[in-house]
């Protein structure tokens, strides 16, 4: 699998103005080009001399899914949250942390307990939803945005709508 360039790496992090796709908030510096559909790598333990482990990559399993279309900007904890979850397995996960703080956590508790803490049954939303939701004319802004970056030869689609993640996943892609 080959490496993004400068210069589609510099594409995805204006997707969504410099913030994540996930949580919204700024990338900064160290961040990271998601796949939305995974690509599982695999990797090698090796020992070189020097003290403990290093891993090598070895292969990857559904490499077809290493495209620029999908692609997502995401900071590091989104991304290492999401692992290799689908959008909607992690949109799951996600949700199952509030039962796990009151589970596990006895500030969270107490903090509930005293009002500090509202808990809802409100379902996860990423920021790429709420853009699209929020507006119609993201994916317009984006194919413009696109149109005038013209080092890249094939322009990708704009981000995958809640549609697509909904066939993705009834599909079975993951």
């Amino acid at each position: 699998m080959r490496r993004l360039t400068k210069a589609e790496r510099a594409d995805l992090f204006g997707m969504f103005d410099g913030c994540c796709a996930y949580c919204g908030e700024d990338l900064g510096k160290r961040w990271h080009a998601d796949h939305v559909k995974a690509v599982f790598r695999r990797h090698k333990l090796y020992r070189d001399g020097s003290p403990g482990y290093k891993t090598r990559l070895v292969g990857a399993d559904k490499p077809e899914n290493h495209t620029l279309d999908n692609f997502m900007p995401a900071c590091a904890p989104c991304n290492l949250s999401k692992a290799t979850y689908t959008i909607d397995q992690w949109r799951d996960v996600l949700a199952g942390y509030v039962g796990a703080l009151q589970r596990n956590a006895p500030t969270y508790r107490m903090a509930k307990k005293h009002g500090l803490i509202v808990e809802n049954d409100k379902r996860v939303e990423f920021h790429f939803e709420k853009q699209a939701r929020l507006s119609g004319k993201t994916a317009l802004r984006e194919q413009e945005r696109r149109s005038r970056n013209t080092h890249l030869k094939t322009p990708p689609p704009p981000p995958p709508t809640r549609t697509e993640l909904d066939s993705w996943r009834q599909r079975g892609d993951s």
